[in-house]
């Protein structure tokens, strides 16, 4: 299940596109659909050999549309020149990591003057209640380790040259797949109830009436808020005040 709507995320022909932080690849398969250049760049060599045998398997049966290729790295360094890229995407991405700043930072480096960013962080709300519900939520090796305030995250995006332009909330089903997850043992594979759960999620996406019932919560217990950014005008300015001070 997609985090960024592409309905507002929209896939042009002209598009060059880095999923940064892609995991998986849950958001470049999709994308890679989609006529456009399409790089999935993340630290985890196994997620990318994933997401290139998955790649190379839709080129073969004749759905790759996209120009896509893979590339390890680290979204705090990130390997390409400013204004590589009309859109990025980096999502689920930032709490996992200690130097947020860098990372938006170089999402907005990227990022030409007239793209557009999504970036999504887990609500303070649901992880907050992981956390009571589960000992084990924040421990877990290469885990959560930070929990967000919007209003504080939106501080962070405007000081890296990043000007939200809109934000949406999403995934209220994964709010209580995870609940279920956290009282049953986040450890408990047999678990009958959160694998049920994890099917409704699978199936979700081809049915109309849940679909529409999740939007309906997902302003009530969302788990994922997800914020569309344009670059700032003076991001330069900004880059070379946040350089200056990291000296």
């Amino acid at each position: 299940m997609l985090t960024i709507n592409l309905d507002i995320f929209r896939v042009r022909e002209k598009d060059v596109i880095l999923d940064a932080g892609c995991g998986d690849g849950r958001h470049a398969l999709t994308i890679a659909k989609m006529p456009c250049r399409l790089v999935a760049l993340d630290t985890s060599l196994i997620d990318l050999l994933k997401v290139l045998f998955v790649v190379r398997l839709m080129n073969h049966k004749g759905e790759l549309k996209a120009y896509a290729e893979v590339v390890r790295g680290d979204v705090r360094r990130l390997p390409f020149k400013e204004n590589s890229f009309t859109k990025v995407i980096c999502t689920e991405v930032l709490e996992h990591i200690k130097e947020d700043r860098e990372a938006i930072g170089e999402l907005a480096r990227v990022i030409d003057g007239k793209g557009c960013v999504a970036v999504s962080v887990p609500t303070r709300a649901s992880e907050r209640l992981y956390g009571r519900l589960s000992a084990k939520y924040f421990r877990s090796p290469g885990g959560h380790i930070k929990i967000y305030k919007e209003d504080r995250l939106l501080d962070k995006l405007r000081e890296g040259g990043l000007r939200p332009v809109r934000i949406c909330y999403e995934h209220a089903l994964h709010t209580v797949y995870w609940l279920l997850k956290c009282l049953a043992g986040l450890d408990n594979d047999k678990a009958i109830i959160p694998a049920l759960w994890r099917l409704l999620l699978i199936y979700s996406p081809r049915v109309k009436l849940i679909r529409i019932i999740e939007k309906f919560f997902n302003y009530v217990f969302p788990k994922s808020v997800v914020f569309y950014l344009k670059r700032e005008k003076s991001t330069a300015n900004v880059l070379n005040e946040c350089n200056h001070r990291s000296v």
